[in-house]
């Protein structure tokens, strides 16, 4: 990395919001780095300190400061690049209604030039012990492929082993093998070839990469969640396209679900396409 990187938790007086503390601190033991948190008001007659007060000294942060902007979100994405910061965030994980009204967490993901970590309401906000694992979730397509290398560079960096995990819909084979199978999710053809080739690209980038095939009826989502059960001391890495609106709807649903079903932190590492348009 060019620069020290900190982590920044964003904090509005809520218990909601302060469950990002805990494992915004895990985080900041992995990065060696310190951690703050920040406050965005709408105005300055919003000028209640206490919040950020007691976060530094119960939360054992290292600072606190207060923004004023109409846009929260581009008052957390403007403090996390004033401090080179991982944004650590709670969100209330609504799942597929993210995908048509937004929030904060979504906008924040998508302004932001490093990963930003999200804690979903399935994650145990006081488990503790190091993260020593860095499981990376991919569906077999080159744009979600686009997170791999990314990955692996913060795995090599803070010591971390990569783990990439695709999930798939199992279903009977066409009887025709000149047809692939009829599957809803997962990488066409031969799902056990396809992650040995992606281990074999990347495994030069970091040390003790791997990857596995989960078998899920219903979801990504659950596939990765049987994983993460086995992995207490694993980050779940998924990649955003940056999609808007209906685009956002289709394609940014599967990332929604699996952040409000996961029992681990999410990181999320934004895309550098441009494709809501």
């Amino acid at each position: 990395m060019d620069k020290p990187i900190n982590v920044l938790i964003p904090l509005d007086g809520s218990r909601h919001a302060e469950r990002a503390v805990p494992q915004g601190m895990r985080l900041a033991e992995l990065l060696g780095c310190r951690a703050g948190a920040v406050q965005v008001v709408t105005s300055e007659e919003h000028d209640d300190r206490t919040v950020l007060v007691s976060a530094v000294a119960d939360g054992g942060l290292d600072w606190s400061e207060r923004v004023v902007d109409t846009d929260v979100a581009r008052g957390i994405t403007a403090a996390a690049a004033e401090h080179h910061a991982v944004v650590c965030m709670a969100t209330r994980g609504h799942g597929r209604s993210v995908a048509l009204i937004g929030s904060i967490p979504e906008d924040v993901v998508r302004r932001s030039s490093l990963p930003a970590m999200l804690i979903g309401p399935g994650v145990d906000v006081h488990q503790s012990g190091p993260i020593r694992q860095l499981i990376v979730a991919v569906d077999g397509t080159p744009f979600g492929e686009e997170i791999c290398a990314p990955a692996c560079t913060w795995a090599s960096e803070f010591g971390l082993k990569v783990h990439f995990v695709t999930v798939v819909q199992p279903s009977l084979e066409s009887a025709d093998h000149a047809k692939p199978s009829d599957r809803w999710f997962g990488p066409s053809g031969d799902e056990h070839a396809y992650m040995a080739d992606l281990v074999s690209r990347h495994e030069v980038l970091a040390t003790g990469v791997d990857g596995s095939v989960v078998y899920d009826p219903i979801s990504p989502a659950g596939g990765l969640e049987q994983m993460l059960r086995r992995s207490p001391d694993a980050i779940l890495a998924l990649g955003t396209h940056g999609r808007t609106g209906i685009s956002r709807l289709v394609h940014g649903s599967i990332a929604s679900k699996t952040v409000a079903e996961s029992s681990a932190p999410v990181l999320m590492f934004p895309s550098h396409h441009d494709d809501s348009r």
